[in-house]
């Protein structure tokens, strides 16, 4: 394989939560009475769930309970209604057999990280995971992914759904990939895909 150190995302890239991230603005909004379109929420929880909570917050003048409303209905959703995006264990598993090494940086607090993980038992296939509970800046500040580059000698790439996680690469000078099941491109990004499927070409450098 060309690359041999694999940084992770982890909503929207390994698990499918955005149905769930949608489901939780949407009842936090109806809290207030405001019925949101679906595609409206998905569109700026897309860029990041703090641009969602912001946009929404200013658009409605709401107080911080909408925070705490959207964050209480996101505990509810149940794990398995936030599955693995398909053929991921394929290529977890894969990269593992053939010298590589997965690691995650994610916005998400550990507790949430590690319940996810767990469930679908996908832990074994990670060498080490952090978020920002670590300390460590949100993307796309480079911070998290430098964290990994200096602590192991490795050829990296990372993999996200947003253009804060292809930015944070380019910031921290490794290639990125660029996961979406829109099928959009990103031109910053090295690769663009919209299936795990078209992972292994990226890994067999094809």
């Amino acid at each position: 394989m060309k690359y041999k150190g694999f940084i992770w995302d982890l909503g929207g890239t390994l698990f499918d939560t955005y149905p769930g991230m949608v489901f939780a603005f949407k009842k936090a909004l109806l809290d207030y009475n405001i019925a949101e379109k679906d595609i409206n929420i998905l569109e700026k929880i897309r860029i990041s769930k703090k641009t969602g909570i912001e946009y929404f917050k200013k658009k409605y003048n709401l107080k911080n309970e909408f925070i705490k409303n959207v964050e209480l209905y996101e505990k509810k959703i149940n794990l398995k209604d936030r599955p693995p995006f398909p053929y991921i264990i394929e290529v977890l598993k894969y990269i593992n057999e053939n010298g590589g090494k997965n690691f995650i940086f994610t916005h998400r607090n550990k507790e949430s990280v590690f319940q996810l993980l767990n469930f679908y038992d996908l832990k074994k296939y990670f060498f080490e995971i952090k978020s920002i509970e670590d300390g460590l800046k949100r993307k796309p500040n480079k911070e998290g992914y430098e964290y990994f580059k200096k602590k192991y000698n490795l050829k990296w790439i990372a993999i996200g759904d947003r253009e804060i996680d292809i930015q944070a690469g380019i910031n921290c000078k490794i290639d990125t990939v660029y996961f979406n099941i829109f099928g959009e491109k990103n031109i910053l990004a090295k690769y663009s895909i919209k299936h795990f499927k078209e992972f292994y070409r990226i890994l067999n450098d094809l």
